[in-house]
């Protein structure tokens, strides 16, 4: 690497605290920093015109961060780009904690995630009282978070969404082309959980022995809506999909040796 962030402290932002700013970083890694509020490794503050986080570049990583609260390795407001098209798996994001919610990062007030090419792995929320969000707990209208030709394995939430879980109206998620690999929720939605007013777009996707222990290995929807189009499902234990209310719309799928 050519730049290190490591093993900082503070109450936000335990590495880097960025306000009304632009943080872009290319072969570096922000890895063991900790914050005793959000944001282990980057708190980011103001909207999306100006402040922007830019991570990417070969062997770009953003490992082993922890917060108390939210978002273990990001948490804040702003506009986020993770990886980019033209560098498939450049960024390596492993093994991120917080205690409540987002066990990788907070996405909050309107603030927008894009990602692309990049690997999502063993990031969790510990706590049983928490909202989940083992990768992503978005939160606030506006709220949204990309993810294109991705993998997210073995994440892990205590309550509900291994990979993200969207709580508010106007929130939204859209994956495309990436793999759900043995991703667990210790409550429901292995993958997702959505509530009223929440919207998830997912296509071309695969979902491969996700698991939850109460409802929806792969997606647990009680209200809001969605598009489930052309993805493949395959090896969960019990039943994948779980809806109580909402509206969604579930074409073209495959699915193979899944419970019921």
């Amino acid at each position: 690497y050519e730049a290190y962030v490591e093993f900082g402290e503070a109450p936000n932002g335990g590495g880097i605290y960025v306000e009304d700013g632009d943080l872009t970083f290319f072969r570096a890694a922000i890895r063991e920093n900790h914050a005793s509020e959000d944001g282990g490794g980057v708190y980011l503050l103001g909207d999306d015109e100006v402040a922007t986080m830019n991570c990417g570049g070969v062997d770009a990583e953003v490992l082993l961060n922890e917060a108390d609260r939210h978002g273990g390795g990001i948490a804040g407001v702003g506009y986020v780009q993770v990886g980019t098209v033209e560098n498939p798996t450049e960024m390596l994001i492993e093994g991120n904690e917080a205690e409540e919610e987002g066990g990788l990062m907070r996405v909050r007030d309107g603030a927008t995630v894009d990602i692309d090419n990049s690997d999502f792995i063993n990031n969790r929320t510990n706590s049983g009282s928490g909202k989940g969000g083992g990768v992503f707990w978005l939160e606030n209208s506006g709220s949204n978070v990309t993810a294109h030709s991705s993998l997210f394995c073995n994440n892990s939430a205590k309550e509900s969404g291994a990979v993200a879980s969207l709580r508010s109206t106007g929130t939204s998620f859209t994956a495309q082309g990436s793999i759900f690999l043995e991703n667990d929720s210790n409550d429901k939605g292995g993958v997702f959980h959505t509530e009223t007013g929440a919207t998830f777009t997912v296509t071309q996707n695969t979902f491969v022995l996700n698991d939850a222990s109460s409802d929806g290995e792969a997606l647990f929807a009680s209200g809001g809506s969605g598009t489930f189009h052309s993805n493949v499902v395959v090896d969960h234990n019990n039943e994948a999909f779980y809806q109580s209310g909402g509206s969604y719309s579930f074409d073209y799928n495959a699915f193979f040796d899944n419970g019921s």
